[in-house]
Parts: C-alpha cells; sequence; structure tokens
C-alpha cells in the first residue's frame, strides 16, 4: 500500500480504467448493433432490459430474466430449422 499516493501509479489505474470502459463499451455495441438488425422484437427486447438497468435501477440478473420471458412472450413461432 506504499505506492497508492504515487502519481505514475494513480495515473496508470485512471487510463486502465478507461481503456476497460472503452472495450466494453465496444462489446456491448456491437452485441446490441447485432441483436437489432433482427427486427422490432430483438430491439424492443434489449430496450426493455437496458431501460430496467438503467432507469429503474433493476439488478441485471432480473432485467435479464425480464427479457428473456419478454422475447419468449413475442415469439414469432418459429422453433428450429425443421
Amino acid at each position: 500500500m506504499r505506492y497508492v499516493n504515487e502519481p505514475r501509479v494513480s495515473a496508470f489505474f485512471l487510463g486502465t480504467s478507461c481503456a476497460v470502459a472503452v472495450i466494453i463499451g465496444r462489446v456491448v455495441w456491437s452485441i446490441a448493433s447485432l441483436s437489432c438488425k433482427e427486427g422490432w422484437k430483438n430491439f424492443a427486447t434489449l430496450a426493455l432490459t437496458a431501460g430496467m438497468i438503467l432507469l429503474a435501477d433493476a439488478h441485471p440478473f432480473v432485467a435479464l430474466v425480464a427479457g428473456v420471458f419478454f422475447r419468449l412472450l413475442v415469439a414469432d413461432g418459429r422453433r428450429g430449422s425443421s
């Protein structure tokens, strides 16, 4: 703990945290853009889940489960390749 107040160490961790935020943002953006190309149902599911997490301050697991159930409710009937 003796290097905690060292300016170079704090600058390193500040830069690292920014890089991690950018990488996570890029991954989320690519997943969201791929998901939303399939139609309004996937976009609505993504919007519901993101809205629950960001606006309603719901736990991410609860929002994910709600998104899965919502997507199952608006399913279009295509199941598999048979």
